[in-house]
């Protein structure tokens, strides 16, 4: 079919170019001065030609190659088929030679099977006396055994009933017993309960006893106090009264004597020496002290000592940090510092030892305060 083609291709292109020459020729013949143009145009003919023979030539090498091809395909194909055919023929073979070895094998089962059965018919009379004999054995032993069984299952039924109302009986005394002990219980947590709210309340009671026993007595002994604290404030009104008529009584009688004392023992300072200040401008404490100690006899109002608080009793120890131990050192001391001047004193009340400023003076003031008598 190819060659076919190729070959009406082929006359087809002849064709063509022998009209296209044909063509050629009447131009030439009706325009004999036209060669170039002609010469032109044979020059494309033939290349034309060459062309057409070289598809013609490529067609057929393609249609050769194509060919080999198909021829090699076909081959292996063939060659595939022959493969297969004799796969196949060796697979029939060898189910041949199976089923051979199957039939064999079979033909044998059936002898057996042949010779079992003739040799069963032959004992089979004897078998079944003997099939029948153990039947019946196995039936009177199946018939034992279920009747064995079915007084065990008996048993056991009535067994698990006796437990049953066993177990009935222990947890219907069970539950009697705990409600018993429910009861019980409940009674003795009542009766604690009621027993703790007895205690409670007694206990309450006595710590409201005891409160308002301790209230009473508290009172009793506010009262007490009061009542003494009373009677120790009248007591002491009363000795500060006593003392005060003491004091005024001494201080009237030291009014009544102050002319006849020396000046000595009323001023508390030396007596006026040859080359010394006058009287009225002496250092004056406002005191009275004794003759042999520095102990205060009497204070004088309005003056120094009065005003720092000194009282009859107390004994003047120091004066500005110099000790004194004898009256004598303490009229010196005073007399030779100025009547503005201000000192402190250190003295001793009862056991208590007390620093007090004084400013001196000169004149001589009413005696307010004089010492107890002994």
């Amino acid at each position: 079919m190819t060659k076919k083609l190729n070959l009406t291709l082929l006359v087809t292109l002849f064709v063509l170019i022998s009209s296209l020459v044909w063509k050629e020729g009447s131009q030439s013949r009706e325009q004999p001065n036209n060669k170039r143009e002609h010469l032109q145009e044979n020059v494309v003919m033939t290349r034309l030609a060459i062309e057409t023979q070289n598809a013609i030539d490529f067609n057929l090498v393609s249609d050769k190659k194509k060919n080999d091809q198909e021829t090699k395909a076909k081959a292996e194909k063939e060659k595939e088929l022959k493969r297969e055919s004799e796969k196949k023929a060796a697979e029939e073979k060898q189910k041949a030679r199976k089923e051979a070895k199957a039939k064999a094998v079979a033909e044998k089962e059936s002898e057996k099977k042949l010779a079992a059965e003739k040799e069963l018919a032959e004992k089979k009379p004897e078998d079944e006396a003997k099939a029948k004999a153990a039947a019946e054995k196995e039936a009177a032993e199946k018939k034992a055994k279920d009747e064995k069984a079915a007084e065990m299952k008996k048993a056991a039924e009535k067994k698990k009933q006796e437990e049953e109302a066993k177990a009935k009986a222990d947890a219907e005394k069970a539950a009697a017993m705990k409600a018993a002990a429910e009861k019980e219980a409940a009674e003795k947590a009542a009766a604690e309960k009621k027993a703790a709210e007895k205690a409670a309340a007694e206990k309450k009671k006595q710590e409201e006893e005891t409160k308002a026993k301790a209230e009473a007595e508290k009172a009793a002994a506010m009262k007490a106090a009061a009542e003494k604290k009373k009677q120790e404030d009248e007591a002491k009104a009363k000795a500060e009264a006593e003392k005060a008529a003491a004091m005024k009584e001494a201080s009237d009688q030291a009014g009544k004597s102050q002319d006849k004392k020396p000046m000595t023992e009323l001023e508390g300072v030396l007596p006026p020496k040859k080359g010394a200040l006058p009287t009225a401008n002496r250092p004056w404490l406002g005191l009275n002290v004794n003759l042999d100690s520095p102990r205060v006899n009497a204070v004088y109002a309005g003056r120094g000592a009065e005003k720092a608080g000194l009282k009859p009793g107390d004994v003047i120890l120091a004066i500005n940090d110099q000790s004194i131990e004898t009256t004598t050192q303490l009229k010196s001391l005073v007399s030779k510092m100025d009547s503005k001047e201000t000192i402190v004193l250190k003295v001793r009340r009862d056991k208590e030892e007390l620093f007090k400023r004084v400013f001196l003076g000169h004149q001589r003031p009413k005696v307010i305060a004089a010492p107890p008598k002994n």
